[in-house]
């Protein structure tokens, strides 16, 4: 069992899904993606996605001890990309260090919540 973050690059702030549409996104390269994420966490391993059968994303996991954490950017140029971590992770910490560093807005569908750029949570309602 996972837990999911849907991670975006908002365009103006957002306050609650309802400000949450296409045009309140820019679109993040993939390329651009994984280079920020190796800088923050540079023992992470990236599969290796030429190989036939793999699924069709990018992936890499990461422990802190804690928990593992994959990070799946699924097309070279998208308007969101995950983070999958395991359900009994307790801290959001990475989470909200990621979302600091690279300017990004992570929803988190388990628990209704938004995780601003400046790595904060608030209430999508």
């Amino acid at each position: 069992m996972s837990y999911d973050f849907l991670v975006f690059k908002p365009t103006v702030e957002v306050r609650s899904m309802a400000d949450l549409s296409e045009e309140a996104m820019a679109p993040q390269q993939a390329a651009e993606v994984m280079a920020a994420l190796s800088r923050l966490y540079p023992l992470l391993q990236w599969r290796d996605t030429s190989v036939p059968g793999a699924p069709p994303h990018f992936g890499a996991q990461y422990e802190d001890g804690e928990t593992w954490y994959e990070f799946s950017v699924e097309s070279p140029s998208s308007l969101a990309w995950s983070i999958r971590t395991s359900h009994r992770a307790t801290q959001r910490a990475v989470v909200a260090q990621i979302c600091r560093t690279l300017g990004c807005l992570a929803f988190d569908g388990q628990a209704m919540t938004m995780i601003g750029p400046d790595g904060k949570t608030f209430a999508t309602g």
